[in-house]
């Protein structure tokens, strides 16, 4: 389906390639094992825990910090 006017592919042309070629590099993918994900997803959800507490108690010694200061 090419454009009688410049000679190139049109639109849908462009569109139904690009989706062809995304559907060959997903082929070419190595996905993770549903082990890898699990244990993953754990480590990233205790760092964001742990800072999480370390941010909440940092802002609390500066909280109290400028109590002081201020009073």
């Amino acid at each position: 389906m090419i454009d009688a006017k410049s000679g190139e592919p049109n639109f849908f042309q462009k569109a139904m390639d690009f989706f062809r070629e995304v559907k060959m590099e997903l082929k070419k993918v190595t996905w993770p094992t549903r082990k890898q994900t699990t244990g993953t997803t754990i480590v990233v959800i205790i760092f964001v825990f742990v800072i999480a507490v370390f941010l909440g108690l940092f802002d609390l010694g500066l909280s109290k910090l400028v109590q002081v200061v201020l009073t």
